[in-house]
């Protein structure tokens, strides 16, 4: 005899409580761990005492490169710029978002983006050449149009996540800018901006997240898809928020410049490879209708 599926049955296996889920990542301190037992705290010297800021260097995750390592590639391919190893989705807790301003443009000879401007504080921008000015008011901010009525402007704002990766336990930077925003202030509004009613947001780091690419329908370049996954219990959503704290107050005034805004693209994989360009021309990215590919909601 079949089994039977009532209405209620099925509302009530929609409507189940979501189970939060404790975040376990075993990194490479655990691996150490597990081999030098109890000594591991107690060897008196690491080999590093010299080190500091200067030589700390995050994980940036990039997208949209024609080659690494040599091998064509396509734009839907994250690239981790300390192990440049590849895949097609990250597995994070996000721990917090910082907002910039930069104006880049690609440089067709190179192969690669250069900086005209920056301003990491979006108050004040400091340009290639050394000088400041202010970022109120800047000519460079507002949407122009070009000779044939595109839409363009030349400064505009980066979204910088930091991130856990579930998989390695490392923390890692992901910037978004062009096309990227609009996926991800979506994602941001559509399960942390205002989801406290009265008391405010949620917190980044009470969900995994999932991100994948998927390129866009002229086939010229990929754009994130931000997909919320299981929630944390309390004691992981504690530690994360710890984590968070420690960037904002430590890593924030001290290596803001050094860590956060980091051009690792420069140095690893928008290098000129052989037979092409490393990258696509970001300043190709536009909707397909070729509106503005920022801000547009």
């Amino acid at each position: 005899m079949g089994r039977k599926s009532s209405a209620a049955e099925q509302t009530a296996i929609t409507t189940e409580p979501e189970k939060p889920k404790t975040l376990s990542v075993a990194g490479p301190r655990d691996e150490l761990a597990a081999i030098l037992g109890d000594d591991f705290d107690d060897l008196g010297i690491t080999g590093l005492e010299e080190t500091d800021g200067d030589d700390h260097r995050l994980s940036l995750r990039v997208w949209n490169q024609k080659t690494h390592q040599g091998d064509a590639i396509g734009p839907n391919m994250f690239i981790d710029t300390l192990s440049e190893e590849t895949s097609k989705e990250i597995s994070a807790v996000f721990l917090y978002l910082h907002k910039s301003n930069a104006w880049q443009e690609y440089n067709d000879d190179a192969g690669k983006n250069e900086t005209k401007c920056r301003s990491l504080d979006r108050i004040t921008g400091r340009m290639a050449d050394g000088k400041e000015r202010a970022c109120k008011g800047c000519p460079d901010w507002p949407w122009q149009r070009d000779d044939k009525g595109k839409p363009f402007r030349l400064c505009g704002p980066v979204y910088t996540l930091v991130g856990v990766d579930l998989a390695t336990g490392s923390p890692f930077l992901m910037r978004c800018r062009k096309t990227a925003l609009k996926p991800l202030r979506t994602y941001l509004n559509r399960h942390f901006l205002g989801k406290r009613g009265p008391k405010g947001h949620l917190p980044l780091f009470v969900y995994e997240t999932h991100v994948h690419l998927e390129i866009a329908a002229n086939g010229n370049f990929a754009t994130p898809v931000f997909t919320r996954g299981d929630v944390l219990d309390k004691p992981s959503v504690r530690a994360m928020a710890e984590n968070a704290k420690a960037f904002r107050e430590h890593v924030l005034p001290s290596q803001l410049a050094q860590v956060l805004e980091q051009d690792r693209e420069d140095q690893v994989t928008d290098a000129p490879a052989a037979g092409g360009d490393a990258s696509f021309n970001p300043n190709d990215f536009t909707d397909v209708e070729g509106g503005p590919a920022e801000d547009s909601f």
